[in-house]
């Protein structure tokens, strides 16, 4: 099981990628939507075939780069947008599990850590 912070900001990045490219394409790929692979936060990526969900943060010492891949299925949710997304820790951990977000009852933040944009 892959530890999500509850206060980790973590955006979902829109476009698919193969998770067969070099570290630095991928950090490319963040510089091209303006965001800051330095600054801590989690961000998301998935593979053409949806199979598979990389994670890509800085731990303050280097880049690491996770990878979870379904052993049967696809990815049941997500965003469908051409701009990142910014997720709750919570939905990133459903969506590692195979589930869908969108569709899980959960109560509303009370007072959240950080605030998204929804």
């Amino acid at each position: 099981m892959i530890y999500i912070p509850p206060q980790s900001i973590i955006f979902a990045i829109p476009k698919h990628i193969s998770f067969d490219i070099p570290i630095d394409q991928i950090t490319g790929i963040c510089k091209r939507y303006r965001l800051d692979y330095f600054s801590g936060d989690i961000y998301a990526f998935r593979d053409e075939n949806e199979t598979q969900i990389g994670l890509l943060t800085y731990d303050g010492h280097g880049i690491q780069w996770c990878i979870k891949r379904y052993s049967e299925g696809k990815i049941s949710w997500w965003p469908h947008d051409t701009e990142v997304v910014q997720l709750l820790p919570r939905d990133l951990q459903i969506m590692l599990w195979g589930g869908n977000p969108s569709k899980i009852k959960m109560p509303e933040m009370w007072k959240p850590i950080h605030n998204i944009k929804r």
